[in-house]
C-alpha cells in the first residue's frame, strides 16, 4: 500500500502529491501509471540528476503534463506546473485505486 499527501502550493495554480510510505521499491512508477490508465499516461523522456540521485519523468496525459519524480530518499512527487486540476483529477483517480490511500 502506497501512502501520499495531496498539497496546494502556495503558487496560484499549482498543487503536488507527495508520496511518504510504499515508495522504497521501483515499482512505483509501474503501481502509479496502472492507477492512472484511464488518462492515458505516456512517458515524453527520463532524466536522472546525478547530483541527488533522483529519476525525473515527463509524462504526457489527457489531464495534462505532469513530472513524476523519485530520489535516494524514497521520496516520491506528482507536480504539474501552473496545473493544479491535472494534480487534483490524478489524486481522483489513485483515491479510487486500492493499492493508494490519501493522507488527511
Amino acid at each position: 500500500m502506497k501512502q501520499y499527501y495531496y498539497k496546494k502550493t502556495y503558487s496560484a495554480g499549482e498543487a503536488q502529491i507527495v508520496f511518504f510510505k510504499g515508495t522504497e521499491s521501483d515499482g512505483i512508477f509501474r503501481n502509479v501509471f496502472g492507477a492512472l490508465s484511464s488518462a492515458r499516461p505516456m512517458i515524453r523522456n527520463i532524466g536522472e540528476l546525478w547530483t541527488n540521485n533522483e529519476m525525473v519523468v515527463n509524462v504526457d496525459s489527457d489531464l495534462g503534463n505532469f513530472v513524476l519524480s523519485k530520489d535516494m530518499s524514497n521520496t516520491s512527487c506528482i507536480v504539474a506546473r501552473k496545473n493544479a486540476k491535472c494534480i487534483e483529477q490524478i489524486d481522483q483517480l489513485l483515491a479510487a485505486d486500492p493499492m493508494f490511500v490519501r493522507a488527511s
